[in-house]
């Protein structure tokens, strides 16, 4: 998941890095002769990396970009933690903003989201989306 613009940058210059060994692999694997298919093989991996990274950088901009209405409406108790951090981004805070409104060190923030919040409790949470200005409600069935 990506957290910032920085490694929004960093995940988009690794597919730039990614098509340039996907073409150099290519050519070296024809200039030796390999079938098609076997190239095709050869290059599954990194056009499987090169696709996570994508998938990646369309989540953080489109949170980024529609906000609040990309969140999803409902999630699972375990995708909390996931759900503070895609807020944040929906509501067009970097890290140290955050940090600022909640009193905190950019580095916790930075802490808390690459871990997704594990093991937070319920009044932290709930401390955070009123940061946010959200609200969870919860349903037991």
């Amino acid at each position: 998941m990506l957290l910032n613009d920085r490694q929004l940058e960093a995940t988009e210059k690794k597919i730039a890095d990614i098509n340039q060994a996907i073409k150099k692999q290519t050519a070296e694997l024809k200039a030796l002769r390999y079938d098609s298919e076997s190239i095709k093989r050869g290059m599954a991996p990194f056009k499987c990396i090169k696709k996570e990274c994508q998938e990646e950088i369309r989540r953080y901009l489109r949170l980024k970009n529609k906000g609040i209405s990309a969140l999803p409406k409902t999630i699972e108790l375990q995708g909390l933690g996931k759900m503070l951090v895609e807020a944040r981004i929906a509501k067009g805070l970097d890290q140290m903003e955050f940090a600022k409104m909640a009193g905190v060190k950019v580095t916790q923030v930075h802490r808390d989201e690459v871990n997704c919040y594990y093991g937070i409790a319920i009044p932290r949470a709930n401390r955070i989306l009123e940061l946010l200005g959200l609200t969870v409600k919860m349903k037991i069935s």
